[in-house]
């Protein structure tokens, strides 16, 4: 009996020697359970789904068509630089059953303002046709024209900067997510190495139970439970993946990726003065500081006079033989004198709203430092524990090739196990915190 006992423990060894290289080794591994399908599966490495939420996410489509309608606003701005031509036609039946012997004020008729604001003479028989060009331009406005076009461009940097932002919000989540789902891969391997082996020697009947044999069971029923909760965990992160790539959420699909650190050593202060290059909140609040001052030009601008130049050509009479023509040429100069105190209002509300960006600016850029000071330490804190479980790993590995007493055996075996998830834990807060490192310096940070 001691004998099979003994023998049930040498084969542990076996499923412990299988484990050694798991937590290390790198590649695409099954998952059980999530292969009993025969349809095609489509492979998705960081690259690629990276790319597929930068084209599918409704952010940065949202983001893209911003800076189309900014463009159409500097087009709209740019407009203004060209005169206005406006034609306008209007025919009009009068009563013919009515005599005036002469025109006077109350003899005029004058049509709404929705049809020209029009004149019509009531001694007209029948029908009245008046038709007019006009043209008008405005030559001077304090400089609001260029104020106006200056707005429009930075408005476009601005949206460009935002769809920068989001694509670098995106990229992380991704990355997240992506790491998540591997590292549950991973686990799930090593559960499901264990699992089996264990199965093999779980007794099949309780007849002659003895202490080793219950743990035996109680550690099978325990690891299998886990086991299950890991695999129900794993479909709901695939589910979040899909979503956080616009996928379909019936995407079936394989993740093809090393599982690995990626050692590499930083210095804080480069990494400082690249956040402050590559990142783009600061700069859209600069751009925005930019703006509210050309605000507060165009505020000023309403005090200036303007001139404006204005040409018209038209017909009105009774008959279409355009005999009775006419043409005038109109050059306005309007100067603004007094509009109870409103456009200084203006002016103030503009300051302020300036001064408003300068201290959002300096918050964010105190964020900014915040953020990656945070992730530095976390990174720094995942390299050396990454060392540590490592190292605690490969020593419960040498315990098991020298002990032979069976309990002290088993209790080794199972701490070798929760090592290597441990392990696969410190790989994955390691990887998380380089991407975090990254979406804090807001560029990738490439081995060299």
């Amino acid at each position: 009996m001691k004998k099979n006992i003994r023998e049930y423990f040498r084969n542990l060894k076996v499923a412990a020697t299988l484990l050694v290289a798991v937590p290390i080794l790198s590649g695409r591994y099954p998952v059980s359970g999530y292969a009993e399908e025969k349809t095609l599966r489509r492979e998705f490495d960081l690259t690629q789904s990276v790319f597929y939420a930068q084209r599918n996410r409704k952010e940065v489509l949202l983001a893209q068509k911003e800076i189309e309608v900014s463009r159409e606003r500097i087009k709209e701005a740019i407009s203004f630089r060209y005169p206005k031509i406006d034609f306008g036609f209007n025919y009009s039946e009068v009563d013919k059953n009515k005599d005036y012997p002469a025109i006077t004020a109350t003899d005029l008729m004058i049509l709404p303002p929705s049809f020209g604001s029009l004149i019509v003479p009531k001694t007209t028989r029948g029908q009245y046709y008046f038709m007019r060009f006009s043209l008008w331009q405005q030559l001077y406005s304090g400089g609001g024209f260029t104020s106006n076009l200056r707005l429009a461009e930075k408005n476009l940097t601005r949206a460009e900067s935002q769809l920068k932002v989001v694509t670098n919000d995106i990229n992380f989540g991704v990355a997240k997510s992506f790491y998540e789902l591997r590292a549950i891969e991973e686990k799930l391997k090593q559960y499901e190495i264990i699992i089996s082996t264990i199965e093999k020697f779980v007794p099949s009947s309780w007849d002659n139970p003895n202490r080793e044999r219950l743990r035996a069971i109680d550690l099978f029923t325990k690891l299998k439970s886990e086991y299950l909760i890991l695999q129900n965990e794993y479909r709901q992160k695939k589910l979040d993946f899909l979503n956080t790539l616009g996928l379909e959420l019936n995407t079936d699909f394989v993740l093809k990726s090393e599982f690995k650190p990626t050692v590499q050593e930083f210095d804080l202060n480069k990494l400082a003065a690249w956040a402050f290059e590559y990142r783009q909140e600061p700069r859209q609040k600069l751009l925005q500081e930019e703006m509210d001052a050309l605000g507060v030009k165009l505020s000023l601008s309403a005090r200036s006079p303007t001139i404006t130049l204005g040409a018209h050509y038209e017909y009105a009479d009774e008959n279409m033989n355009f005999s009775n023509r006419n043409w005038n040429t109109t050059l306005n100069f309007n100067v603004p004198i007094f509009d109870g105190w409103a456009s200084g209002s203006r002016v103030r509300q503009k300051s302020l709203q300036l001064e408003q960006g300068q201290l959002r600016r300096k918050d964010i850029e105190d964020s900014i430092r915040l953020e990656l000071r945070k992730s530095y330490n976390d990174y720094n804190f995942w390299l050396k524990e990454l060392s540590e479980r490592e190292k605690k790993y490969k020593q419960y590995g040498e315990m098991i090739e020298s002990i032979t007493d069976a309990t002290l055996l088993m209790e080794v075996y199972v701490s070798r196990f929760q090592a290597g998830l441990d392990y696969i834990s410190a790989v994955y807060e390691h990887l998380v915190c380089r991407a975090s490192l990254e979406h804090a310096v807001g560029k990738p940070l490439t081995t060299e």
